[in-house]
């Protein structure tokens, strides 16, 4: 279960034995006494986050087991959990503000997300999440990522040894990338350079990008000066997109014990003589993420861009028997339900290091890449392929589908897997 603070001094979290009480107190006071139905969703929220920390909570799996919908029902046509979700989150607030006015913790389910939060209360007497918990990918699909180290460090999650012991596939991926007394850097996708790249219909090379000269990148493209003054403006910005932070955030969730080892960066602050030093996880492909270029020699599934048609698409270096040159999505804006999203666990600085690479076709994609490798079941399938009795991991590539439904990664396709030499 998650556990924010709110004050910069460090707090003691409770024992599970404390969470559960307090849950217990909830269920059985006067907001959820007579509302069975919501005590039965509140509890099962909160067992899941006991069970499987980070784990993604689908609206299709609460509507079977809280509501008895079919397990493939149309959430779009029946937004019951929705309704009762929010029914949920306005019984909390008024328990917390009348009969549980005294509790030194407070349970929340942040909107965009089903998993229940606990958090010490504020000096006022009030916690709240929404400043620092992912919105769902619904909207506009970019955050402000400025103070995000402050945000990060005001994020801390606690565990139960039970639970890591129920995640063996993310315990022993996490333990190979994240390790004691070596720094992991999170690299969060730059969208701005997306967009001026859209808008510009020029692609930004690595050496490029690291002059922060936007008028050099564009200078043979056709674009007036009016453009190019708001090309300009738009790269003193610094914005990323949900899908990378919603990526963070199940990272942090999954990994409790290794969050002094990781560091988060935007972009564009990234510097090149940390590429030496430290273990690499870089969210987004190259034209969100220049920084994937370093790897570009490592990879067989190389993202590709038609500028035309505004789509990546993947290309497939070396086909094997049966399998495409290229892959590449159908349809064209909001009629896109599919993507493609690659995996590398790839050597970094002459061997001695680790990198990570999360990418994907669109915005989506890329939260299923994330997904994947905090998902016990989807690591522990990949996990199978390349090792499956190895502690050590291999480094690998391993190219998904993904499948959605409004805008929400709804399912992922495991295609192709290479095995990368050191």
């Amino acid at each position: 279960m998650a556990v924010v603070s709110h004050q910069s001094t460090r707090f003691e979290p409770p024992s599970e034995e404390d969470v559960r009480t307090l849950i217990q107190r909830v269920v059985e006071s006067a907001e959820l006494r007579r509302a069975p139905r919501l005590r039965a969703l509140l509890q099962y929220l909160c067992d899941r986050a006991f069970e499987e920390p980070g784990a993604e909570i689908r609206e299709q799996e609460l509507g079977a087991q809280i509501f008895g919908r079919p397990q493939n029902y149309d959430t779009s046509e029946d937004p019951i959990v929705r309704v009762q979700v929010s029914q949920l989150r306005k019984r909390l607030k008024q328990y917390f503000a009348t009969e549980g006015k005294h509790e030194a913790f407070v349970i929340e389910i942040p909107r965009g997300s089903y998993l229940p939060v606990f958090l010490p209360r504020s000096p006022n007497g009030e916690a709240n999440l929404s400043e620092v918990a992912p919105e769902s990918n619904k909207g506009v699909a970019m955050v402000v990522v400025a103070g995000m180290a402050v945000a990060v460090a005001l994020l801390w999650w606690g565990t139960h040894p039970k639970s890591q012991s129920m995640n063996l596939a993310v315990a022993r991926f996490w333990g190979n990338l994240i390790q004691p007394n070596q720094r992991t850097t999170l690299i969060l996708a730059d969208s701005c350079l997306a967009f001026a790249q859209d808008i510009a219909h020029e692609p930004v090379t690595l050496r490029e990008y690291l002059t922060h000269d936007p008028q050099s990148w564009f200078a043979g493209a056709e674009i007036s000066q009016a453009e190019l003054r708001d090309l300009k403006l738009l790269m003193t910005r610094q914005y990323t997109s949900l899908a990378d932070l919603g990526g963070m955030r199940r990272i942090l969730l999954a990994n409790p014990r290794g969050q002094q080892q990781l560091n988060v960066v935007f972009a564009r602050d990234f510097r090149i003589r940390d590429v030496n030093s430290d273990n690499l996880i870089l969210f987004g492909s190259r034209r969100s993420n220049p920084w994937v270029e370093l790897f570009d020699g490592r990879l067989n599934f190389e993202f590709d861009y038609d500028e035309p048609s505004m789509k990546a698409f993947i290309r497939n270096r070396s086909p094997r028997p049966g399998e495409q040159q290229f892959y590449r999505v159908s349809g064209l804006g909001l009629n896109i339900s599919e993507g493609y999203a690659d995996i590398a666990l790839v050597p970094s600085a002459g061997g001695s290091r680790k990198a990570l690479l999360l990418e994907g076709t669109d915005m989506e994609a890329t939260e299923a890449a994330g997904a994947i490798v905090t998902n016990e079941s989807e690591l522990s399938a990949l996990l199978s392929r390349l090792s499956p009795k190895a502690s050590a991991i291999p480094f690998f590539e391993a190219l998904y589908k993904t499948h959605r439904l409004a805008g929400a990664p709804e399912q992922t396709e495991l295609m192709l897997v290479r095995k990368i030499m050191p």
